[in-house]
């Protein structure tokens, strides 16, 4: 087999080895095989109520076995206090029949007098640690439930127009008056409001909508010249929550 030679000839052809590129490279899930994130958590949030209704179950039994424990304690010191007293009276009753029925009597009745005020101070006692046990454990079972519910509002907020469009609504109520306003909501929020922009119409002169990240899908800041209206979910939820634990604690003002 001969080679070309001359001006015709082909240059050889030389191919190098080829060099890879480094870099990130992302594998596609085959179709149909994508993760069910709305299951998850669904899962997740049942998960986390089932964990909560448990675990405050335990601690209202606890705190009632602990509030029994002092009762019985309590009954139990009573009882001897009592039978002391009777033991003595009845001795102090053998001596003023030695010494005279009326300073014995006299003698006998203060000392029981003596007794049962201890009986009711042991009582009043255990009274006050039973209610002092249960308070402090609704104070914690709040805080707890607290906790769940704002991480549930995590994983599974029900936003839709209807909700978006009321919670505007009454925060320009709370407003009071018909002027140009700038309604700050979450930047997925702002095509929802922008649908329902009719019906909030009534409540305003102008209104601007303004793409806001700092606020969580499903609330708003309201925006005028003479006031602010924040109502921002995580705002209303801190206050429902300052006013939960306050009741659990026993303020007076549970809105302070």
């Amino acid at each position: 087999m001969s080679s070309e030679t001359g001006p015709n000839a082909k240059a050889p052809r030389i191919i190098k080895q080829a060099e890879l590129v480094s870099g990130s490279y992302f594998i596609g899930q085959r179709e149909g095989h994508a993760p069910d994130l709305g299951a998850l958590e669904r899962a997740e949030s049942i998960r986390l109520r089932a964990e909560t209704e448990a675990h405050c179950r335990e601690m209202l039994m606890q705190a009632e076995q602990q509030a029994e424990a002092v009762m019985s304690e309590a009954r139990t010191e009573a009882v001897r206090l009592l039978n002391e007293a009777q033991q003595r009276v009845q001795q102090l009753e053998a001596q003023a029949r030695a010494e005279g029925l009326a300073r014995g009597e006299a003698e006998g009745q203060a000392k029981l007098q003596s007794a049962l005020a201890q009986f009711q101070a042991v009582m009043l006692a255990a009274h006050a640690d039973r209610a002092r046990l249960l308070a402090g454990s609704e104070a914690e079972v709040v805080r707890m439930v607290l906790q769940i519910v704002r991480k549930i509002l995590k994983i599974e907020p029900i936003i839709n127009e209807q909700v978006l469009i009321r919670v505007c609504r009454d925060a320009l109520e709370r407003l009071g008056q018909r002027v140009d306003v700038m309604i700050h909501v979450h930047p997925e929020d702002v095509e929802l409001l922008h649908f329902g922009l009719s019906q909030l119409q009534d409540l305003a002169l102008e209104i601007v909508i303004e793409a806001d990240d700092r606020v969580e899908p499903g609330g708003c800041r309201i925006e005028s010249r003479a006031a602010e209206i924040d109502a921002r979910l995580s705002t209303q939820f801190d206050a429902v929550a300052r006013s939960f634990l306050a009741v659990a604690e026993g303020s007076e003002n549970p809105l302070e």
